[in-house]
């Protein structure tokens, strides 16, 4: 149930140091954003801008400041009570010394804010008249006989679903058009981009359309890659014809990467991911070698399509490139060390998650030193590996790291450290002491509670609360919770994510406690078979959905149902984590409760040796493992009995 905290993707690549390069003074200015009726770049007075490496500078009375410059630099961030920065990845372009000064662009909060809002009222609405427009076309079809009952509720589902996900989705989308500086644009993203935050869609189409069609682009660079190969049989000869070539194509390319990023935006503003994922690969497929384009389109498929495989094959491919062109020791190579991490940690491939997020860690480090976000990320992402493959104390050494950092850095409601405090929590959930946890989700819950950017964490810190009101038996506050949970998810991700699985099984272990094994048996059954389609049937999920059926199966007195479902269960888990982990310990245990009731002593005795065996080698002399022990001792007792 852990919520894995990815780090945020890399725009540009760090170069190294000129040692000859000569000082030079840079310029820059602090202003308010321009907006689309190109008012505001007023300057910003006392405004603190600070530089990779520390060294801080304030804006004068005309917005002014400047720095010494020998060689590449950073602008990390910009601050000043009351403003918010615009557009941070913007300053990535400026790395080295420019005539011009380079623009620091914030915005006062409040203006920002109101804008946000303005965003958020329009594309709500646009959303409601095309949700009322689906609802009234299902209701024609319907009364005209057109489709039968079974398929109009069918396309209702389809279409609440759609809505309330997107719906969810409209303050993220609204803040970034909020957000954009058009002072800063060519005119024609100027256009475009005013355009689409009046919801103008009739002119954002006139304005693609009047750009090169998509296949007169593929045309030319079919060309273009044609005359390359013929005139590289006589380069010698032709060269000078090969480098305009090469040098017309490398334009085309370029063009025709920014038609495909304005249709990317354009199907992502509208929620229509899977069509805005289309044009991120074809852009990838224009040059296979562009590690940004990799970057984005790898990060992109596995957070909003959860198509993992393809998304590993962009990170690899990444990688390599980054070794390629920087050496191997850049932020670009950690971020795709990361993604390869995090996908393996999703497949549940804990080793091989763990193995490269720690070659990501090592980069951070090395580039940034210990007190870094990215490092406390790292730190974090390492700590649920351990976690899952029940290494409790280290998993808790490596939260209390990211913890210590993000909090020294970010400030208590910051929410990566609220994602901390919910994989504390988890920890102490595993231990049993509920109490503990319950302190840290509910810290958790606190600041997420307020911050409708991060609602699926909302969601996960729902179930470990609801969990834990679950052990207590307080079932009531925690139906209310899971129940939370299972509505956020909805929203999100529709019925049929490993998301919303997640929150089916949860609740159907309430349905368990109360009794109403019926409506657990459906609910697990249906998180199996989500899991299934979705990661394949070796997975941590997959074996604990298993184990929960078994344990239905065991309440219902189906014993031979109940060892099938565990035995299956085991060997998943020992097929994952190997024989030393406390879930192939519990499993054995109830594997054992199942023949004990067949009354088939033999195997629950082996069954109850085995669970206390690799307990006692994990964790010692704690509840489990005393539970455990006693559990061979009665069937060892019981079997003595029988033979006198």
């Amino acid at each position: 149930m852990k919520k894995l905290l990815l780090v945020g993707l890399l725009l540009t690549a760090l170069f190294p140091t000129s040692l000859h390069a000569q000082t030079q003074k840079q310029k820059a200015l602090v202003r308010t954003r321009v907006s689309a009726d190109m008012k505001g770049g007023d300057p910003i007075p006392g405004a603190e801008v600070k530089l990779k490496g520390g060294n801080r500078y304030t804006s004068d009375t005309n917005g002014m400041f400047s720095f010494p410059v020998r060689g590449n630099f950073e602008i990390e961030s910009a601050h000043k009570d009351g403003y918010v920065m615009i557009d941070p990845k913007y300053l990535k372009n400026f790395t080295s010394y420019s005539n011009n000064a380079i623009p620091v662009i914030m915005e006062e909060r409040r203006k920002l804010n109101r804008e946000t809002e303005k965003q958020v009222r329009r594309m709500t609405e646009e959303l409601s008249d095309e949700n009322e427009r689906l609802r009234l076309q299902n209701d024609s079809l319907f009364r005209a006989n057109a489709i039968n009952e079974a398929r109009y509720d069918s396309l209702e589902s389809v279409r609440n679903n759609d809505y309330l996900g997107k719906i969810d989705r409209v303050r993220e989308m609204a803040e970034e058009l909020a957000n954009i500086d058009y002072a800063i644009l060519k005119e024609f993203d100027r256009q475009f981009y005013a355009a689409l935050s009046e919801g103008d869609y009739p002119q954002v189409y006139r304005l693609l359309n009047s750009r090169k069609n998509v296949d007169d682009h593929k045309k030319e660079i079919a060309e273009l890659n044609v005359a390359i190969q013929a005139y590289d049989s006589n380069i010698a000869s032709i060269q000078k014809i090969r480098d305009t070539a090469i040098y017309t194509l490398e334009e085309k390319i370029k063009a025709a990467a920014e038609t495909y990023d304005y249709w990317f935006e354009f199907y992502k503003a509208r929620f229509m991911n899977d069509s805005a994922a289309f044009w991120l690969e074809e852009k990838v497929a224009l040059d296979s070698t562009n590690i940004e384009w990799l970057n984005q389109a790898a990060w992109f498929l596995v957070h909003y399509l959860s198509d993992f495989d393809k998304g590993d094959e962009y990170f690899r491919k990444g990688l390599i490139e980054s070794h390629t062109q920087f050496g191997g020791g850049d932020e670009w190579t950690a971020s795709f060390y990361h993604g390869m991490g995090d996908v393996a940690s999703r497949k549940g491939l804990y080793a091989l998650a763990m193995r490269n997020f720690k070659e990501s860690l090592k980069i951070y480090k090395h580039l940034y030193g210990e007190k870094h976000p990215d490092v406390a990320d790292a730190y974090n992402v390492i700590g649920v590996c351990f976690e899952e493959q029940g290494e409790y104390k280290k998993a808790l050494k490596y939260f209390n790291k990211a913890l210590k950092i993000f909090k020294w850095g970010l400030g208590e409601g910051h929410l990566c450290v609220a994602t901390t405090y919910m994989n504390i929590g988890a920890v102490f959930c595993d231990w049993g002491k509920y109490d503990i946890a319950m302190e840290y989700h509910l810290k958790a819950f606190e600041i997420l509670k307020n911050k409708s950017e991060d609602i699926d964490d909302l969601a996960n810190v729902c179930d470990f609360i609801g969990d834990i009101y679950l052990e207590q038996g307080k079932t009531d506050q925690a139906m209310e919770f899971l129940s939370n949970s299972l509505t956020i998810r909805r929203r999100i991700f529709g019925d049929e994510h490993p998301e919303t699985a997640l929150s089916f099984n949860n609740i159907a272990g309430l349905y368990s406690d109360l009794g109403e094994n019926d409506t657990a048996l459906v609910l697990y059954n249906r998180a199996l078979d989500i899991w299934n389609k979705t990661y394949g049937t070796i997975h941590p999920l997959v074996a604990t959905a298993l184990g929960n059926i078994g344990a239905v199966y065991a309440d219902l007195g189906d014993y031979p149902k109940a060892v099938e479902f565990v035995s299956y269960q085991i060997s998943i888990l020992k097929r994952i984590f190997g024989e030393k982990h406390p879930g192939v310990a519990m499993s054995y245990n109830n594997l054992g409760m199942a023949y004990y009731n067949m009354d088939e002593n033999t195997k629950a005795l082996d069954c109850f040796n085995k669970a206390y065996e690799i307990s006692k080698k994990i964790s010692g002399k704690n509840s489990n493992t005393i539970l455990y022990r006693k559990n061979a001792e009665m069937t060892k007792r019981i079997m003595e009995e029988m033979h006198e």
